[in-house]
């Protein structure tokens, strides 16, 4: 699997800056929103204090990990085809220990 973080304005209208892909003999144990609380310092340290992240609302699995993470909604899409996009405060998980299973 994968996270990226970008840092630029630009992809925060559709996608976010965060985005991820677990395979799915991985799921289910944490692993995403370990790896995520592992990168908020580095977000941090490069000024990026309020992240966002998109997913469809019928990706409830997604929907999951990003309100685990601290994950607000900031805008509600309007049919199931569209995104949802989430804001994180980061400056509330800082000094957070990672979860553990």
């Amino acid at each position: 699997g994968y996270i990226k973080v970008s840092y630029g304005a630009h992809c925060v209208q559709k996608f976010g800056n965060i985005g991820y892909e677990l395979d799915q003999k991985y799921r289910g144990h944490n692993y995403t929103i370990k790896a995520l609380e592992m990168l908020v310092d580095e977000m941090l340290s490069r000024g990026l204090e309020k992240p966002t992240i998109a997913a469809k609302p019928s990706n409830i699995p997604s929907v999951r990990i990003i309100e685990k993470f601290g994950g607000e909604i900031i805008y509600e899409s309007q049919n199931q085809f569209d995104w949802n996009v989430y804001q994180v405060d980061l400056s509330k998980k800082k000094g957070q220990k990672v979860i553990k299973k």
